[in-house]
């Protein structure tokens, strides 16, 4: 029996007009999709957040769910994935040839570099 293999977590969060990094671990799927897409959903939602780094690195698997999540994300307002080569969404993203459609970035630091400008 599979249990919930998902954990997330706001890592910034400032006050008004401010970005939000927001790390997941785990294992993106049919099983955690919705959960990732309503945390995303919410944190856009967030008065006064203008941006939202989605730090992916710490994601194991990375199913095609999770490609939806990301660009519904995207189509929420300012946002950029971080996941570096290597990692799970990085060749999820690759191989669906999703990843020139999306702003990703290696790392976290590059992410609020990204929302900067």
């Amino acid at each position: 029996m599979r249990t919930n293999l998902l954990t997330t977590q706001v890592l910034r969060v400032g006050h008004a007009d401010e970005d939000v990094v927001f790390r997941a671990t785990g294992e993106v799927d049919l099983n955690t999709g919705a959960e990732l897409d309503a945390e995303l959903a919410e944190l856009a939602a967030r008065p006064g957040v203008t941006g939202v780094v989605c730090d992916l690195t710490g994601v194991g698997f990375f199913g095609s769910v999770g490609l939806t999540v990301l660009l519904a994300a995207c189509d929420r307002g300012r946002f950029v994935v971080v996941a570096g080569p290597g990692t799970a969404a990085h060749r999820t993203l690759l191989v669906s040839g999703v990843l020139e459609a999306l702003p990703v970035v290696d790392t976290v630091a590059d992410g609020l570099l990204a929302l900067a400008r």
